[in-house]
Order: C-alpha cells, then sequence, then structure tokens
C-alpha cells in the first residue's frame, strides 16, 4: 500500500497525536487519585540541588518573548522505602539532623499500573 506523498504528513501528525494522547491518558489511569499510605523509611543518602534558572522563547501576539523559568534549591533525601530505593524532599531542618542510616517517617503513594512508589513528604 503506497500513499501519496501530499497524504503522508497530515497521517503522521496524526498518529503523534494520537500517542501523545495514549501516553497523557495512561499518566491520568497511573496516577490520579491515589491513596496515600504512611511508612518508615531508611535514609541511603543526601543530596543537595541548587536553584537553577533557564529560559524559553514564545511569541506572544506577534512579539517574541523571552520566559524565565525558576526551579528552587532542593534538600533531597535518598531513601530505601519497601526495599526500592526512591528519593523525597525534606525541609532544610530536615536534612540537617538527619544522615545515612536514619529512619524517617515518609508518606507515599503507589502507582496503579507502574506500581512506582512516589513519596510526598518526608517528616522525623
Amino acid at each position: 500500500m503506497t500513499v501519496p506523498s501530499g497524504r503522508l504528513m497530515p497521517l503522521v501528525g496524526a498518529l503523534i497525536l494520537v500517542l501523545a494522547a495514549t501516553y497523557f491518558l495512561f499518566r491520568a489511569i497511573d496516577g490520579a487519585g491515589l491513596a496515600t499510605e504512611s511508612a518508615s523509611a531508611d535514609v541511603v543518602g543526601k543530596l543537595h540541588r541548587d536553584a537553577t534558572r533557564t529560559y524559553t522563547t514564545q511569541v506572544i501576539n506577534g512579539r517574541t518573548m523571552t520566559i524565565p523559568h525558576v526551579t528552587p534549591e532542593a534538600y533531597v533525601l535518598e531513601l530505601s522505602l519497601l526495599g526500592n530505593k526512591t528519593e523525597g524532599v525534606a525541609d532544610r531542618a530536615l536534612y540537617d539532623k538527619v544522615s545515612a542510616g536514619d529512619q524517617v517517617s515518609v508518606t507515599y503513594q503507589r502507582r496503579r499500573v507502574t506500581r512506582g512508589v512516589v513519596v510526598v513528604g518526608v517528616s522525623r
């Protein structure tokens, strides 16, 4: 089966839209409305991520504008939770108090399809 060259690009565009819609539908099914659970986790390590600023260019009302995107600094704890290695963001005070080998309380959500663990909160 051959496709005339004038019809190929609309078919490719439609395929891309279908794949994108399928991806976002999967993400919604996998992560929407999950129950929050609590458990203890062991601190394996600590990471500090500095604040960053990136820029994107967008055309708005016919004018090219540079839009800044700021990612704040993060204090990340590497955790061993339910036999899986994961990360959770902590506030600065908790980050300074804990060290590798300590236990923390974690609230998390388990994804429906992928069964991945997403840490929602970390406390002592």
